[in-house]
């Protein structure tokens, strides 16, 4: 009985031991479990506090002009990767000349950023650009990407009309709506901070000019009377061409008429305007004609130029892009002789002479006539006077003879 009493109370004992040993893991979990909280909140505080210090760095570098976008400048890793190992990348063109694919929006985006970065805002125009800032774009881009010299005429097309939608952009964002704060305009955009102060300032007073405000006027009620918006982006009508070719579409069935109304509707092809739905309708109604024979093209009128009810303009064609800005290429039209100067001048100068000629065979037909109707009318005169001698002669006589 003693052994038995000797050897229940250790068991006890032991029962004890377990519960303790459960309880202190609980804790020693529960503290790790804080621990770990604690050290992740500390972690987020610390990373948080780098964010704020890198912001702090980046705000120190502001310079008391206007920022307007909130996205922050974009970095292309492949073209780095590229000018760092000296490997260009190679860019595939279709037959028009244009960049196709990935590769080809990375040319034209790093088209962009050297143009505004490395031309001057307050050049006047493209044409007035040197030929070494031109030659800088085009050796940078060389660096990145493999390109073949009959190329550069592409790139450097592209350098100008993104430097002008560039030029718009600050113009219509960043100048016209302040003009009566002129604080705001001291000093160039924290969101390009590569304008110095000195271009920024010879731009914004060239913006500022009566010439320029006249001229942007006009410029603007002429953009407010196109009616029709498309909706393609960046991509334009090449790259809508070919994407409904990787859709399943054949290049034949593809004509600008289908590529102005797909470039024209939603991605869910709606219309957001009762103007091209009413255009679209045309569009159908003539196509119908079109597949009875009521209706044929003749020269530049075909289906969407009725349908839109305007004739073509002379530098571009509508719904099918920026490569072709002849319409007589496009609509395979007789070209017209090109004539110099003295050649014109000789022509005007005939046809003046024919028509002072014609003026004066006129004049002297008119005067032949005058001369032939007084010759007629002196004739008749004479006629009359003889006719009444004769007369009086005759009653003379008969006096006499009675």
């Amino acid at each position: 009985m003693v052994r038995s009493e000797a050897v229940s109370t250790p068991t006890k004992k032991k029962k004890k031991s377990k519960s303790l040993e459960v309880r202190k893991s609980k804790c020693s979990k529960s503290k790790e479990k804080s621990s770990a909280t604690n050290s992740s909140a500390t972690g987020i505080s610390k990373r948080k506090k780098k964010r704020n210090k890198k912001a702090a760095v980046v705000d120190d570098g502001c310079i008391g002009g206007l920022k307007l976008l909130k996205r922050h400048t974009v970095t292309m890793a492949s073209l780095t990767k590229a000018q760092v190992l000296k490997d260009p990348l190679e860019v595939e063109l279709d037959h028009h000349g244009d960049p196709l694919e990935a590769n080809g929006s990375n040319l034209q985006s790093y088209t962009g950023v050297l143009a505004r970065t490395k031309v001057p805002i307050n050049i006047e125009s493209w044409p007035k650009v040197g030929k070494l800032l031109k030659n800088t774009i085009w050796d940078t881009i060389l660096e990145s990407f493999d390109l073949q010299p009959s190329e550069r005429k592409m790139v450097i097309k592209s350098a100008g009309s993104k430097w002008r939608e560039f030029k718009s952009r600050l113009t219509c964002q960043y100048v016209l709506p302040y003009i009566d704060d002129p604080e705001s305009l001291k000093f160039p955009p924290d969101d390009y901070r590569f304008i110095t102060p000195d271009v920024w300032k010879d731009f914004v007073k060239s913006r500022l000019t009566p010439k320029f405000l006249e001229k942007h006027e006009k410029q603007r009620e002429r953009r407010l009377q196109n009616q029709y918006n498309h909706r393609m982006s960046r991509k334009g009508y090449r790259g809508l061409k070919r994407e409904l070719i990787k859709m399943g579409i054949l290049e034949e069935d593809i004509d600008r008429t289908l590529l102005w109304i797909k470039g024209h509707q939603g991605k869910n092809g709606e219309f957001r305007d009762e103007a091209l739905m009413i255009v679209n309708e045309r569009i159908e109604e003539l196509r119908e004609k079109q597949c009875n024979g009521e209706f044929t093209q003749e020269g530049a009128v075909d289906v969407l130029t009725a349908a839109l009810k305007t004739p073509e303009h002379t530098g571009r064609v509508r719904g099918v892009g920026g490569y072709v800005a002849c319409p007589n290429q496009y609509f395979s039209l007789p070209k017209r002789r090109k004539q110099s100067v003295t050649q014109s001048t000789r022509l005007s100068v005939r046809q003046i002479m024919f028509e002072e000629q014609k003026k004066m065979e006129e004049r002297l037909k008119e005067k032949i006539a005058a001369e032939e109707r007084e010759k007629i009318v002196a004739e008749e005169r004479e006629k009359i006077v003889a006719e009444e001698k004769e007369k009086l002669m005759e009653e003379i006589r008969e006096k006499i003879l009675k």
